[in-house]
């Protein structure tokens, strides 16, 4: 993943924000974002509840977040399908 990663940032790095820069990007799944919203209680009630799971991951995809006053918006920009 961390070779895709600089794949990304070489050819994509001006649309990248602070947090999807090639120095700070870590994988992740986004699971809930609220702009402006204390997310932490919401974190620890994940944390309590979590269940560790097996899955398959088949595919990454790479998307674009649009923020407006009363909703945010994806747009997936690329996708890489695993083998």
């Amino acid at each position: 993943m961390m070779t895709i990663q600089r794949e990304i940032a070489g050819r994509w790095s001006a649309y990248l924000n602070e947090w999807t820069q090639a120095d700070n990007w870590r994988p992740h799944t986004s699971l809930l974002y609220v702009s402006g919203v204390d997310l932490s209680a919401v974190a620890e009630a994940m944390q309590r509840e979590f269940e560790p799971f097996a899955a398959q991951i088949d595919r990454i995809e790479f998307t674009r977040v649009f923020e407006d006053e009363d909703k945010c918006s994806f747009e997936t920009v690329c996708c890489i399908e695993l083998q």
